[in-house]
Parts: C-alpha cells; sequence; structure tokens
C-alpha cells in the first residue's frame, strides 16, 4: 500500500471511530485486517483502540526536569516510545489475576510477538497490529485513536501491549523522522549538568528492547474489570495510559547517561505505570 493510501484509510478509521464516541482528540487509525476470520457481525462487538498519557511533572512541555544522582541535574528534550500491537486476552476460568499471567506471556512468545525483527504483528478479531510511535512529552491527556477490532462477545480480562522496534511502515504523526528511531523501541536525547562544572553534556538512549506488558483490562466507564461484551451493537474505547514524571529518571549516574545503560531503568520504570485509561465519571 502507499503511503498516501496508507495515510487515507487511517483517517477513514479515525473518522468511523470519532463518529461512534462522540468526543475524542482528532488523532489517525487503520482498521483492523484479521489474518483469520473475523466474528460475524451479530457475535462481534466493536473497540476502539489506542493511547494516551499523562505528565505528572511540573513542566510539562520539554524539557522534562530531573534529579541525578549526585546532585546531577538532567533535562530530557525527547521521548518516543514504539508500541506495535495491542492484544486482547479473554477470561479463564479460574484466571489467578497474578499467577495466571505467565501462561500468557510465554503464549506471546511462543507465538512470536516479540520476537520478530521488527514491529509488525499480523491483526486479528482481538489484537490491533498497527506499530505507532508516541511522543511521550506530547501535550499530556490527549487521547489518539489508532485502530478498531472486532472481537467475539465475551469477557475479557487482561491486555498486552507489544513494544518492539520501529520499522520503516511504522505509524508516526510526530515531528520525529521515522529514520531516527528505526529499529529501537524507545529513544531519549537530552543533557546533564554535573555540580562541579559549568558545561551540559549531551546524551541519547536507545532501546531495542521486545517487551509485553500485561495489564488488567477494565470498563474505562467503570473502573471494573471485566470488560464485558454481551450486545454486537456494544462498543468501547480502550486507551493505554501512562504516566511521565521527573521519576523515570530519578537517581540516575553520569556514566549510565553516556554509556546508554540507564535506558533499562527508565523503560522498567516507564512500562510499570502502564494502564487502561479510565474515564472520569460525572459526580451525582
Amino acid at each position: 500500500m502507499s503511503p498516501r493510501h496508507r495515510f487515507a484509510s487511517i483517517l477513514f478509521a479515525l473518522i468511523f471511530a470519532l463518529s461512534a464516541l462522540g468526543a475524542c482528540e482528532r488523532g489517525a487509525s487503520k482498521t483492523a485486517r484479521g489474518d483469520g476470520p473475523i466474528a460475524p457481525a451479530e457475535r462481534a462487538a466493536s473497540i476502539s483502540l489506542g493511547y494516551i498519557h499523562q505528565n505528572e511533572s511540573e513542566r510539562p512541555a520539554p524539557p522534562l526536569r530531573a534529579g541525578g544522582a549526585n546532585d546531577l541535574q538532567i533535562e530530557i528534550d525527547e521521548f518516543f516510545l514504539i508500541t506495535s500491537a495491542i492484544e486482547l486476552h479473554a477470561c479463564e476460568p479460574g484466571f489467578d489475576p497474578v499467577f495466571g499471567a505467565l501462561g500468557r506471556l510465554d503464549h506471546l512468545l511462543a507465538n512470536a510477538l516479540i520476537g520478530s525483527a521488527h514491529a509488525h504483528v499480523p491483526s486479528s478479531a482481538t489484537r490491533l497490529g498497527v506499530p505507532f510511535v508516541e511522543d511521550m512529552l506530547g501535550e499530556p491527556n490527549m487521547a489518539r485513536v489508532v485502530g478498531n477490532i472486532a472481537p467475539p462477545l465475551q469477557n475479557y480480562c487482561r491486555i498486552y501491549a507489544v513494544l518492539t522496534p520501529a520499522d520503516d511502515d511504522v505509524l508516526n504523526l510526530t515531528a520525529l523522522d521515522t529514520q531516527e528511531i528505526h529499529g529501537n523501541t524507545l529513544l531519549i536525547r537530552g543533557r546533564f549538568l554535573k555540580s562541579s562544572q559549568d558545561v551540559w553534556q549531551d546524551f541519547a538512549l536507545r532501546s531495542p528492547q521486545r517487551i509485553a506488558v500485561e495489564m488488567e483490562l477494565i470498563s474505562p466507564q467503570t473502573g471494573r474489570s471485566p470488560l464485558a461484551f454481551k450486545d454486537p451493537v456494544g462498543h468501547a474505547l480502550v486507551l493505554i495510559d501512562k504516566h511521565i514524571s521527573a521519576d523515570l529518571f530519578d537517581g540516575l549516574s553520569a556514566d549510565s547517561l553516556l554509556d546508554g545503560s540507564a535506558v533499562d531503568t527508565v523503560l522498567a520504570r516507564l512500562t510499570s505505570t502502564f494502564r487502561v485509561h479510565e474515564f472520569a465519571r460525572p459526580q451525582h
């Protein structure tokens, strides 16, 4: 598919999602295409999937300022993350919310969801395989819809965000040149200042890690699990939420910023904030 036609299909899918919801920020989407049979309309629900983030720093716009080890001052100018797929999992009989996760993670690995060369994971009735770039320092609390799926009518308890390195075909609506993040899952650029010096030093953190981040799947309107579909006309907007704050960079050393080893710490801290966004309910 040419870039022009691909972009047109993205806009069409987004307009469809927004008209169904009645309220959501303009974004980009792409209708998910199945690698297997999709449930008939009379047996399927409709889910729009996307992303959002909260910025808890005192100054939400770049640079994000943090304190490192030994009174190190850190400023983050660019912070980009690649999500290659979002997958729903139905509730299992007797599922343990803590230990029951292990079997499904093994399933994800066995099916090469995060072991492939780059970002593309085929879409299906319960999986959106549209890789996209998220600007973690972009405007906070701004929802973007990426695409839609039509899962069978049942209860869904877990959701996974699959993070893998970007390729040339990643959906990129940010100011970042796609080539700059090619082959990476995470890209962070900034600078730091040692207390004993008066010269700022630039650094860049890059990670090619492949990770499946598991979250409890709640109803965005009630905040409770599971996300249940009994009516074929049912629709839900599910957003993967993340929290950005100076805590992600707290205590990092100058050496770890320069040699790149700090990226593992930042990525682990970031993925620990992943959750399904809960929409505010009106007060009665």
